[in-house]
């Protein structure tokens, strides 16, 4: 009949529309934490910068205080270290490390920017998903270069995004339920008068 016809394409279009929406703002969602999260570690890589400085031995000190308690939770995924240039000089590590050095894989390091910064994503042994943050940093009348690490659990960037997307799933669900009661009320009632005209000709 028209009118389940009608009822069919409406339903369709709509459910296919509220598909998309869903895929296009949990996208969105997701890249707007991402960027967030690499906003994290920036600030994090530029106070540990602004922070350390080599000991008389060359070996990296901190000379003020790094404030977020995330990096002191032990194996928490959120750790910064500051390797320096020469294998005698003892590396600066955060108190989550456990005093356990993170090695970085080269290959996973990709290209720096002008800043001498790159951004890499790895599993650590206890297989947790790490994003970092690395920047190779020179000190005047100091020879070699150290490096500057920050590591953030991605893994709980990945609950966020889950947990959005699940109550976003919902709520356009409920929405669609509400789309697809209306589109078949507006064609019973926008059809009325058809029904009528056949009756009228019978």
């Amino acid at each position: 009949s028209l009118s389940l016809r009608l009822t069919v394409s409406a339903a369709v279009v709509a459910l296919v529309l509220l598909a998309l929406a869903s895929v296009v703002l949990s996208g969105l969602f997701q890249q707007a934490l991402e960027r967030n999260f690499d906003a994290r570690l920036r600030a994090v890589l530029d106070s540990l910068s602004a922070n350390v400085f080599p000991g008389e031995d060359g070996s990296p000190q901190l000379t003020g205080n790094m404030t977020d308690s995330r990096f002191t939770l032990p194996e928490s995924g959120w750790n910064w270290q500051v390797i320096p240039p020469k294998p005698t000089q003892k590396p600066l590590l955060s108190p989550s490390q456990l005093a356990k050095v993170i090695v970085v894989d080269e290959t996973l390091v990709g290209a720096r920017d002008e800043e001498r910064i790159a951004s890499f994503a790895f599993k650590n042994p206890a297989g947790q998903q790490l994003r970092a943050m690395e920047q190779r940093v020179t000190f005047k009348d100091i020879e070699g270069e150290y490096a500057f690490l920050v590591t953030g659990n991605f893994d709980e960037l990945r609950n966020e995004v889950r947990a959005f997307s699940n109550a976003l799933y919902v709520s356009l669900g409920l929405l669609g339920l509400g789309l697809l009661g209306a589109i078949f009320f507006q064609v019973r009632y926008a059809m009325r008068p058809m029904a009528e005209m056949q009756q009228k000709l019978n």
